[in-house]
């Protein structure tokens, strides 16, 4: 099942639902899209050309997803860029 990145925000709208899932689980939005619970790094950029529009994301290698996102690999990113790096957490 592949995992689904979340979409852009604004950091002042309420989240749309909250994930619930076991450590190394698959957590189903209320839509019943599949989201991965077990990533080593979860992370937030903000637009540096629209400041009010933040991204949420979890990805295996951190290096290589903030220039895929100021590249516009990334759909839901791609009219938002450039991006730069607001936060991360790793897990082991």
């Amino acid at each position: 099942m592949a995992c689904k990145r979340s979409a852009v925000r604004s950091r002042l709208a309420p989240p749309r639902f909250a994930l619930r899932a076991t450590r190394g689980a698959v957590a189903q939005s209320p839509k019943g899209e599949a989201w991965c619970a077990a990533k080593p790094y979860v992370y937030i950029i903000r637009s540096i050309e629209f400041p009010d529009q933040e991204y949420i994301g979890a990805t295996e290698d951190l290096k290589r997803r903030i220039p895929e996102h100021n590249a516009g690999k990334s759909s839901h990113t791609a009219k938002f860029k450039p991006w730069t790096l607001v936060w991360y957490c790793a897990f082991p």
